[in-house]
């Protein structure tokens, strides 16, 4: 249900958010895909199908050119974005209950591939808040001291720089008001 909900954040259409809740039902139940497609219909049985076959495809890499092949061959594999779309809202599900596996070996294997294939495939796709939080997640999985390092450093220039983003904002302003041009400036930390 978690996957579904993901999805319909997404604001996917409803057969994506069935095949959501039904992703992972022809690997871990008796259930066929035409079965499937006789309860729900034929486009979600293709999407529950094409879900199942991505997960079937196991990555094993040892370089950068394989990693960058694995991502073809997933883009490859779908004729339909919404399979992807489906995997990565599973993925980024995993991920963000990660924790409750026991075994931190699995942890950091899943953490290094989702950040060397997921993270980047969203990327591609061009789903940005999803890239952030599975880089996140992997991160704080493989490298966490790091991870807390990183945070408290950014936490304490941010409160060293209050408003620090504002009057970046008003500078640009200023400057361009100058040469009366009418523009939009905003800013974000980073």
């Amino acid at each position: 249900l978690e996957v579904a909900e993901i999805i319909a954040q997404m604001k996917l259409d409803s057969d994506s958010i069935v095949t959501a809740i039904l992703h992972d039902t022809i690997e871990d139940t008796d259930l066929t895909i035409e079965e499937v497609e006789k309860n729900f219909s034929k486009d979600v049985a293709k999407l529950v199908d094409g879900v199942t076959k991505l997960t079937k495809v196991e990555f094993k890499a040892d370089n950068i050119r394989q990693v960058e092949n694995f991502r073809k061959l997933l883009l490859a594999m779908s004729d339909d974005i919404r399979v992807l779309l489906i995997k990565l809202a599973d993925r980024l599900h995993n991920m963000r209950t990660i924790d409750y596996i026991k075994k931190p070996e699995k942890r950091e294997r899943i953490a290094q591939e989702t950040l060397e294939i997921y993270a980047p495939l969203a990327e591609r796709i061009g789903i940005q808040q999803i890239k952030e939080e599975l880089q996140d997640i992997s991160f704080r999985v493989l490298y966490p001291d790091i991870r807390e390092s990183i945070l408290h450093r950014f936490n304490t220039i941010e409160s060293d720089n209050q408003n620090i983003v504002e009057r970046v904002i008003q500078e640009i302003k200023k400057t361009i008001s100058s040469a009366e041009l009418e523009v939009d400036v905003f800013g974000r930390r980073k």
